[in-house]
């Protein structure tokens, strides 16, 4: 959507993931990781949107690849999710049910 362009937009992308992959760390600590296909599904914004989403929070130190090639969030990501606080209401609402590990 137009709302997820533009510097705006782009802000919010990387609050919402940074989000995501927060909760994820909180709920299951012992696969605290997550895909971009999963990213994607979650967040409603297709893969191609989220490239330089990743690229920037990967090259800032606060997300971090894993050997299975998913994404995982690092202390530092941890503190500036926390600084930023929860999304919730706007382009980077995150169900709580949707973070649950699919089967």
């Amino acid at each position: 959507p137009a709302s997820a362009q533009g510097a705006t937009g782009e802000k919010q992308k990387r609050r919402a993931l940074l989000w995501a992959l927060y909760t994820k760390r909180l709920r299951d600590n012992y696969l605290p990781r997550m895909s971009v296909q999963e990213l994607e599904d979650l967040l409603s914004i297709p893969k191609e949107h989220l490239e330089f989403t990743v690229w920037y929070l990967k090259e800032s130190g606060l997300v971090t690849r894993t050997d299975d090639n998913k994404l995982s969030i690092t202390v530092k990501g941890v503190d500036a999710a926390e600084a930023l606080g929860d999304p919730a209401g706007g382009l980077a609402a995150v169900s709580e049910d949707r973070l649950l590990e699919h089967a």
